[in-house]
């Protein structure tokens, strides 16, 4: 893997550490200008060296942080190359700083902030911290799709209106017609039959009152 270590000069005790920790895990490192190739001016090459690697370690101390030095210059390259950090970018606190002062595309991240060996801790954040951060943010798109889209996560998913034009739905249409038809016509059928039996049993009584007068 090609990291990019990016660090104020003021922080090159602690980064030249870190260099030779990121070396020991087999990594390829970009470290000072020593690192670059020869040819074209120094910015097309700090360019280049950034949009070639994989990864991109940014130290965060009060130095870094201040404006007018060259390693914010190498940060915005970083957010070109970059523009969604997860999985590619690592900030790593060298030196209390204030969280007011760092850059927003940083304090984005989960930020590392070593409590024993720094070199050591941020080796060791290459080789699983980075992956993490790239899953995390896998994780967080395709639950964004999962709500977009329930039939790709397995979930429930809403039937679609039925047309009324299709065979089935018009079938359905014709059998409630025809048991509503049915119903109607068994409860003219009933009132019918009641009629006949009280019009029957009204003229047995008009019959009987006739007789006996």
């Amino acid at each position: 893997m090609k990291i990019f270590l990016s660090f104020s000069s003021a922080d090159r005790q602690v980064a030249e550490a870190i260099h030779v920790a990121l070396l020991g895990v087999g990594c390829q490192v970009f470290f000072d200008a020593a690192s670059l190739p020869p040819g074209s001016d120094y910015n097309s090459r700090i360019r280049d060296a950034i949009s070639e690697s994989d990864a991109f370690v940014f130290l965060i101390s009060p130095n870094s942080v201040a404006p007018g030095h060259y390693v914010q210059t190498e940060l915005r390259l970083a957010k070109a190359r970059w523009p969604r950090p997860w999985g590619s970018v690592l900030p790593v606190m060298i030196a209390p700083t204030d969280y007011k002062l760092i850059d927003p595309y940083l304090a984005a991240i989960s930020i590392l902030e070593p409590r024993g060996s720094v070199a050591a801790e941020v080796a060791s954040a290459i080789a699983t911290g980075l992956s993490s951060q790239s899953n995390a943010e896998s994780s967080v798109i395709e639950d964004k799709r999962s709500i977009d889209n329930p039939r790709r996560a397995g979930g429930p998913v809403s039937q679609s209106k039925e047309s009324p034009y299709s065979e089935s739905y018009a079938r359905r249409v014709f059998w409630r017609l025809g048991t509503l038809v049915t119903w109607a016509a068994s409860l003219v059928a009933s009132f019918g039959l009641i009629y006949l039996i009280l019009l029957a049993i009204t003229a047995t009584g008009v019959v009987e009152f006739k007789a006996k007068s």
